[in-house]
């Protein structure tokens, strides 16, 4: 049975005659006719009783127009629920992003944006930023906020802001560059090997014979944040991750040393079903970034 066959019967147990009904739907009444027959076929049992009167509903009949009742209010409701996603402030949606970088992005933004839309959800995932990239495409998250995303034609990339990876130490190193390389190569270096960037500031070091002698790899960028603070070794850091959280500064070793620039941007797929909320969250997440700029 179809939607269609299903408003015929209703409209028939509605007006109590087909010529009624036939004539309400713009409709011959054979034609009628045998859109109900065929339904009667396929349910199996009669659904009208029909007389010189016109036709009544049997039981069968009567406990299908209770089913077709409720299943065209959940249909309507369903309707109304579709029209307030697309034109009222209402939904739910997946914000990714490295959680080092969602560490001084997000405390800014998500509370703001959270008082002024009550209606839109927000679920935040963490992971790096060919992680989101990837559930992005999956369309597991809507909205992804990372570093230097790949070029891809199902992908929009917003620039937000930009920052720059750098060699970081809590002690002011010498003013010289020489002095600052002498000074560097004594030090320990605390470089997380899963940040692209990182590792070609370490392969710049090496390739220019200034890679100290003592390395420590640190799985997290936070961490070698708070080693660095704690004065263990030199940071391959991005300046804002150094500077956010204002338990202590770190100065860059030298302007000349290797760094590398950062660009974070804002991703969607092309084809995001731009609802009003989903519109909302995208300007006020480039708002946001923006600002930061």
């Amino acid at each position: 049975m179809d939607l269609r066959q299903l408003r015929y019967f209703q409209a028939v147990a509605h007006a109590g005659r087909i010529s009624e009904a036939a004539r309400q739907l713009g409709l011959s009444q054979p034609a009628l006719s045998i859109a109900l027959r065929k339904l009667e076929e396929e349910i199996g049992v009669p659904l009208f009783d029909r007389d010189h009167r016109g036709v009544h509903l049997t039981a069968g009949g009567r406990e299908l127009l209770d089913a077709v009742g409720q299943a065209t209010l959940l249909i309507e409701r369903g309707r109304e629920r579709i029209a307030g996603l697309e034109n009222e402030p209402l939904g739910r949606f997946v914000l990714g992003c490295p959680q080092v970088l969602g560490a001084y992005f997000l405390p800014g933004f998500a509370g703001r944006f959270i008082d002024a839309h009550p209606q839109i959800d927000l679920v935040v995932w963490c992971g790096p930023s060919r992680q989101v990239e990837a559930r992005v495409l999956a369309r597991e998250v809507q909205f992804g906020v990372v570093t230097h995303p790949v070029a891809h034609p199902d992908l929009v990339l917003v620039e937000l802001f930009r920052d720059e990876v750098a060699l970081l130490a809590r002690e002011q190193p010498p003013p010289g560059f020489a002095q600052a390389v002498a000074w560097l190569r004594r030090q320990t270096l605390l470089h997380p090997p899963h940040v692209p960037q990182a590792m070609e500031i370490a392969d710049a070091l090496a390739a220019r014979g200034m890679l100290p002698a003592r390395r420590i790899e640190v799985g997290d960028v936070q961490l070698v944040c708070e080693l660095a603070l704690a004065g263990v070794g030199v940071g391959i850091l991005p300046r804002r991750v150094a500077a956010h959280g204002g338990r202590g500064r770190l100065h860059p070793v030298h302007a000349k040393l290797p760094a590398v620039a950062d660009t974070i941007r804002l991703i969607y797929r092309a084809d995001m079903h731009r609802t009003r909320a989903a519109t909302l969250l995208k300007d006020a997440l480039a708002a946001h970034g923006r600002a930061l700029a």
